[in-house]
């Protein structure tokens, strides 16, 4: 049984054969308001965000003054690389009383997506301030995209203080110091395509970004609070 949707069933048009669940399948049947929250959560944990922003858009029809809706929806819609319409759901959050940050940061992502390193930095950058584990993200994020665009990363100086107390214990339970030297080098190798020197990124960002940005990005993308 296929636990999660490809990305070409998202992107490419491919069909998707991942099977409801049991929770899925229920959620279906009820048509309140919780309910199609609860379930454009079930299928983006699948990977299914086609369905996902279907399941959004019915709650939005229900309930439309739900910042944490549009939050949701701007997420699924941008994984799918709907960036219109992700924008529009972002604008409706913020109109909702949903803060800079949590508007700015995805909005970021989708310059990046586009190839606009400039905006997706400055974008990111406006994310702050913000809690510990999303900090570190913003810095990943606004330091590869400042690599990208040939630009100094000036934020990753600004909170050089704050990251050096970053706990270790951010890093995955069990990672080890050839691990971690692993990281480095995926970070260097990934850094010296744009255009900054693999020497100057491994000067600058420690092992923590690299080790918790991909997980952080998934949950911060669509909503998730875990």
């Amino acid at each position: 049984m296929t636990l999660r949707a490809t990305r070409e069933s998202q992107l490419a048009g491919a069909p998707c054969t991942v099977e409801d669940t049991e929770e899925i399948f229920w959620l279906r049947e009820a048509d309140d308001y919780a309910s199609r929250l609860a379930l454009g959560g079930a299928l983006a944990a699948q990977y299914r965000y086609r369905e996902a922003v279907a399941a959004y858009e019915e709650a939005a029809r229900i309930r439309a003054d739900d910042a944490a809706l549009w939050l949701r929806l701007g997420g699924a819609r941008l994984t799918i690389r709907r960036f219109d319409e992700a924008d529009a759901a972002y604008t409706r959050a913020r109109a909702l009383g949903a803060s800079e940050g949590a508007t700015a940061i995805p909005t970021g992502f989708r310059y990046y997506l586009q190839s606009d390193w400039r905006a997706a930095a400055a974008s990111f950058a406006r994310g702050l301030p913000a809690p510990d584990e999303t900090a570190v993200a913003v810095l990943y994020w606004h330091t590869l995209s400042c690599a990208r665009d040939g630009a100094p990363p000036s934020l990753l100086e600004q909170l050089n203080p704050s990251i050096s107390s970053f706990s270790p214990t951010a890093l995955p339970s069990g990672a080890t110091a050839a691990a971690r030297r692993s990281a480095d080098a995926r970070c260097a190798k990934r850094s010296s395509r744009g255009k900054m020197s693999g020497r100057a990124w491994r000067r600058s960002p420690p092992t923590a970004i690299v080790s918790t940005h991909r997980r952080w990005t998934e949950r911060r993308l669509h909503g998730s609070s875990s």
